[in-house]
């Protein structure tokens, strides 16, 4: 069975896809919003990163892919430094999406902005 996988920002773009993937990705809803979710920037000294965080209120708005078990494990080693959650449903199945942790697995609002982050958020990476 494949697996359902919410795209918001750089891998949305099929050069990227086939970076990672060795193809392009099955788009199966684009666009596909999903709700009390807001993108937002995590920052370093030489570069930042987009990533979800719990906004209620908030949606934000990407494509859902499908991808093999194979295909999954190729996108987790290269958003290693993010981990899947479910964000939504799609004509019954789940769509998971890469959110960015901390070392300890936990949300920073220090290290973001934009959006409206909830701050009970921390508790829930």
């Amino acid at each position: 069975m494949s697996n359902l996988v919410f795209l918001y920002h750089t891998l949305k773009r099929p050069e990227i896809q086939r970076e990672v993937l060795g193809h392009d990705a099955e788009v199966v809803a684009s666009p596909f919003t999903i709700h009390n979710y807001s993108q937002v920037t995590h920052k370093l000294p030489d570069s930042s990163y987009p990533t979800l965080v719990h906004a209620p209120r908030a949606q934000v708005t990407g494509e859902i892919i499908s991808v093999s078990d194979g295909d999954l494990k190729r996108l987790m080693v290269w958003e290693s430094d993010y981990h899947l959650i479910h964000v939504a449903a799609y004509k019954g199945r789940a769509v998971v999406a890469f959110i960015l942790r901390d070392d300890a697995g936990h949300f920073d609002p220090k290290k973001y902005t934009g959006g409206d982050p909830d701050e009970s958020v921390r508790d829930t990476y």
